[in-house]
């Protein structure tokens, strides 16, 4: 994983644990990331240089509303669109993940049988 994604993840994860929103905003924002990879549509939106900022917070706030989603969320997707980073918002998710797992103390692991 990039270190710019980790640095967006771990700070997410600092707020979201801080305020126990942990397993709602993994949840939200992997929602938001699955609305933005299916939309063509939302993708450009938010990686125009001719659409401002001001506009862009609008879809996210629209979209967090419909999803349920909380502030947290809300306004990291602002940090995330005012530093240009909306490209990497599935990336961000996967990394958020990641790093709430590793702060939870939980491990990935895959169970294989062995034939004999």
């Amino acid at each position: 994983m990039k270190s710019a994604s980790l640095q967006y993840a771990n700070a997410l994860a600092d707020v979201a644990l801080q305020q126990g929103a942990a397993e709602p905003v993994l949840k939200q924002l992997n929602d938001f990331a699955g609305a933005y990879s299916e939309s063509a549509e939302l993708r450009n939106f938010l990686a125009s240089p001719a659409v401002t900022s001001k506009e862009k917070h609008g879809v996210p706030k629209k979209i967090a509303a419909r999803l349920g989603a909380s502030k947290i969320l809300r306004n990291f997707l602002f940090l995330v669109i005012d530093h240009r980073r909306t490209l990497m918002i599935p990336e961000l998710a996967e990394a958020f993940e990641s790093v709430i797992r590793e702060r939870q103390g939980m491990a990935e692991a895959q169970v294989c049988r062995a034939w004999s």
